[in-house]
């Protein structure tokens, strides 16, 4: 497991900008469909910066869909472990990196079935991770 947090960190930091502080990671996944998107705090500002703003500040969109596309490839595996049990099996999870290189797993089993309850989840998630840091 610490690989998996290592690989996921390692691809985290290859494209964030060096006055980074923390990086949420976020990752819905079921059977069918993944979706995921990562903010970041930085050192100038309280506000975390969603991913797809990191284009504004150098990142390419391939970079930015690679490194994705990456975190989901490390991801999956696990995913599926834990989808082979209802008691272990999760919808989503958060990765948290810290610049002086603490990292956290995070992960949830949130029905995320219906479009309320992902709209839901999503502003909890928010309050839980994006305020008073």
């Amino acid at each position: 497991m610490e690989e998996m947090f290592i690989n996921i960190a390692n691809e985290l930091v290859e494209i964030l900008p060096s006055n980074w502080v923390r990086c949420f990671f976020y990752s819905e996944m079921t059977e069918k469909a993944y979706r995921s998107a990562f903010y970041t705090f930085f050192d100038d500002s309280e506000e975390p910066v969603h991913c797809n703003e990191l284009l504004n500040l150098g990142v390419s969109s391939q970079q930015l869909q690679k490194t994705l596309e990456n975190i989901f490839q490390i991801l999956k595996p696990y995913w599926q472990i834990s989808a082979q049990s209802p008691k272990t099996k999760w919808t989503n999870c958060t990765f948290t990196v810290t610049n002086d290189g603490d990292f956290n797993l995070d992960v949830d089993s949130t029905d995320l079935s219906s479009e309320m309850n992902i709209r839901r989840h999503r502003q909890n998630w928010k309050k839980k991770y994006l305020t008073a840091q």
